[in-house]
Order: structure tokens, then C-alpha cells, then sequence
């Protein structure tokens, strides 16, 4: 329901924007920057967190240990992939090393990933249930506490 109020037209504007919930999540196959294969398809069964984001992003970097704590007590319930975009390689080292980063990290230099999931404002970060569904997405900064909560409900 829409009252006119300010709230509610950003509320309205993010939905509109990236790929909709609902809607099967592309597949993504790439190496992480640890080496490991990703391959999306292969994590049904599992839920799936994507957070796509920039080195030069603050509220990137203003959720990163939100991230990072949420994986650390709950990876082997939830996958959580970051996707990087625009950043480079030393810098994204440096963020995995300054922010004991240990999920697998994904480089999206051609923005092909990106493109796929619709990204414009970052950080934006998908939920996709077990069949591969897209059940989430987040425009802007998430919490330990929001992940918390769209993954038990």
C-alpha cells in the first residue's frame, strides 16, 4: 500500500530494481580468488547468500563484518559468495587480509555476473533458497542480524 510518504517510493524504486523474488537466480560458474570453483548449480539443497560489492564502496566496507561474522557461525547451514566489481585484485587481497575474509571471493572485472543479476547500486546482495530461487535481495548494507532473520523464516 502506498501512503505517498518518502519511505514508501524507496521502498517501491528498490524493488524495481535487479532481478525480481521469485525468480530462478541465474548460474554462475567462476574460480574464486581462493582457488575454488564456484559453480551455483551445484548448491541446491543449500541456501545461497551473493553479496556483490566494490573495494571503494563504504557501505561495502560497513558490512563487510557483518558478513564475515554471519559466515563464520553459519557456513555450513548458508553459502556466502562475494562478488567483486571494480576493484582490483591487490585491493580485494588487502580487504580478504584486513577483514579475515575466508568465504570465497569471486572477481567480476567484465561485469558479466553483474550483468546477469541486474546489479546498479552496490552493495546488493541476493538470498536464493534451496531450489535455486531467488527468496531475498538487499539493496544497500546488510546486517548479521537482517541475514539472520530472512534465513530462519
Amino acid at each position: 500500500m502506498n501512503t505517498g510518504k518518502k519511505q514508501d517510493v524507496q521502498e517501491a524504486d528498490i524493488s524495481s530494481i535487479g532481478l525480481s523474488i521469485g525468480q530462478k537466480a541465474p548460474n554462475i560458474k567462476a574460480v574464486a580468488l581462493n582457488g575454488k570453483s564456484i559453480d551455483l548449480s551445484a548448491f541446491k539443497g543449500k541456501k545461497v547468500i551473493l553479496n556483490f560489492w566494490a573495494a571503494w564502496c563504504p557501505p561495502c566496507k560497513e558490512e563487510l563484518p557483518e558478513l564475515v561474522k554471519f559466515y563464520n557461525e553459519h557456513h555450513s547451514d548458508v553459502e556466502l559468495i562475494g562478488i567483486n566489481i571494480e576493484s582490483s585484485k591487490a585491493q580485494v587481497m588487502d580487504f580478504m587480509k584486513k577483514y579475515d575474509i575466508t568465504y570465497p571471493i569471486i572477481m567480476d572485472n567484465k561485469e558479466t555476473i553483474s550483468n546477469q543479476y541486474e546489479i546498479q547500486p552496490i552493495p546488493t546482495t541476493y538470498v536464493i533458497d534451496e531450489k535455486g530461487m531467488i527468496m531475498n535481495k538487499q539493496i544497500g548494507a546488510v546486517t548479521y542480524n537482517h541475514l539472520k532473520h530472512i534465513l530462519t523464516k
